[in-house]
């Protein structure tokens, strides 16, 4: 271990703040896991999430959206403000831009396989008995939860099973890589009503490679426990989508685990609860696990389509290149399929690609002591003799926001002087479950806010929908 990397972990044993943190996480889960195995979480009581974690969550949310709302981001150079909240708001931290960002590129993915001819299939993978608390039984025309057995000795966590799942998929990715099998697509996670996560992929590959595709993705799925009640039907289940739609088979997953947009009238398969309902708990068991919910696999990066579309209408085609030029216009027109193809196409390893990101060392540490790698711009990775496109020029800073200055009136008589020291032009609002104080958005009250990389939440008055006690 180098000298420096010695000196940042002793930094860390010794800092109070990251030590917080780390505590803070781990009560978080530690409490959420005895919730569920008092049975909390489950299908006829709270699925996905306990009533204490999503009100942490939402709690921690509307505390970062009173941060967000008193500081504003100033231009070091000019001195320029911004609102902090616009830009969070305006970004793919609102999940309403970032559902629809997913859905353009699921488009765009499906127009390409459409373009090369390949076939869609739509797989579902599933963690083993021993990973789920509780197992469904029959009671009149219901299915209840009850405790399962096996997982009673075990008592595997969610998070947990999210380290299955990805062993699994990295056992079938070599496997891919082995048998010269050209996979792409997409993956969703989302939990069972018990907290359990499980795999949705919507995948695509060439006609020729599909059954030795399927066949190694469920001898992958199967290997562990595979002759348990269950195993055969539930652990590996796919679908073969031979005439296109194949959007539409993940849309609902998408919404689900965002927002619940356009799902009016859909009811959850597993808890029989509107999906519109459900998204909170979902988004709420994402924050909680630290459980990444999307994610591409054999595409293009997404951090050089997020770069290019910062060079609005600005060609790169002299300092880059004709191809370069094409990636930029395509990300910039918001066309995932043209990006995908000026990029190489997928399957196109990284190393091939067009354009790459590059990063600088920062000028100060971090606050252990440690450099810190920030994006500097794009280049052209095929022509070393091309400079260094540079994205992020502006610098930018943290600042609390001004107060706003009333003007004084000197004419007007005191008895237009407010008759109390409080201030009554805006509503405060008083939670008392959860403790936070805070002010009414400026924006829509029903507006949706993301104040991390994860999940939502909503504000309605407390007037119409009291929390509970």
């Amino acid at each position: 271990m180098p000298l420096r990397q010695v000196y940042a972990a002793v930094a860390r044993l010794i800092s109070r703040d990251y030590w917080l943190t780390k505590l803070r996480s781990h009560r978080t889960r530690w409490v959420e896991s005895l919730m569920i195995a008092a049975m909390d979480v489950c299908k006829q009581h709270h699925p996905y999430a306990s009533r204490q974690a999503i009100r942490a969550v939402k709690s921690q949310r509307l505390a970062n959206l009173r941060y967000l709302q008193a500081m504003e981001i100033e231009d070091t150079d000019s001195g320029e403000r911004f609102g902090l909240i616009d830009k969070v708001m305006a970004s793919i931290a609102n999940p309403e831009i970032r559902r629809m960002e997913l859905m353009a590129q699921m488009a765009g993915i499906e127009k390409v396989a459409l373009a090369r001819k390949d076939i869609g299939l739509f797989v579902t993978l599933t963690c083993p008995s021993k990973y789920h608390p509780t197992k469904l039984r029959q009671r009149g025309k219901d299915n209840i939860a009850v405790l399962n057995h096996r997982w009673k000795d075990a008592a595997l966590t969610p998070k947990d099973g999210q380290r299955y799942l990805v062993k699994v998929w990295s056992r079938i990715r070599a496997a891919f890589a082995d048998n010269d099998i050209a996979v792409y697509g997409v993956r969703v996670v989302e939990p069972h009503h018990d907290a359990t996560p499980h795999w949705h992929l919507l995948l695509f590959t060439d006609k020729a490679h599909r059954a030795k595709a399927v066949e190694i993705m469920r001898k992958k799925a199967l290997a562990e426990d595979p002759d348990e009640k269950g195993a055969q039907q539930h652990r590996f289940e796919c679908k073969h989508l031979n005439k296109g739609g194949a959007v539409g088979y993940i849309a609902k997953y998408i919404a689900k685990n965002i927002d619940g947009y356009a799902l009016e009238g859909e009811t959850d398969f597993e808890t029989g609860k509107p999906l519109t309902e459900t998204a909170a708990a979902v988004s709420a068991w994402a924050a909680t696990w630290r459980i990444p919910q999307f994610h591409f696999y054999n595409l293009p990066s997404k951090g050089v389509y997020r770069e290019c579309r910062r060079l609005r209408s600005l060609s790169i085609a002299t300092m880059l290149g004709d191809m370069a030029e094409k990636v930029r216009k395509a990300a910039d027109e918001g066309d995932f399929a043209a990006y995908i193809d000026a990029q190489g196409g997928p399957c196109t390893p990284r190393k091939e690609q067009t354009l790459r990101i590059a990063y600088k060392t920062a000028d100060e540490p971090n606050a252990y002591d440690e450099a810190v790698q920030k994006i500097a711009g794009i280049y052209a990775q095929l022509h070393p003799d091309t400079p260094l496109m540079k994205t992020r020029l502006k610098k930018y800073r943290l600042v609390k926001k001004e107060p706003a200055r009333q003007a004084v009136d000197f004419l007007k008589s005191a008895i237009g002087a407010p008759r109390s020291s409080g201030n009554n032009c805006r509503k405060a609002i008083v939670t008392p479950s959860l403790d936070v104080h805070y002010f009414m958005p400026d924006c829509a009250s029903r507006e949706f806010f993301l104040l991390r990389e994860y999940g939502f939440s909503s504000y309605t008055p407390e007037s119409e929908n009291p929390l509970p006690g």
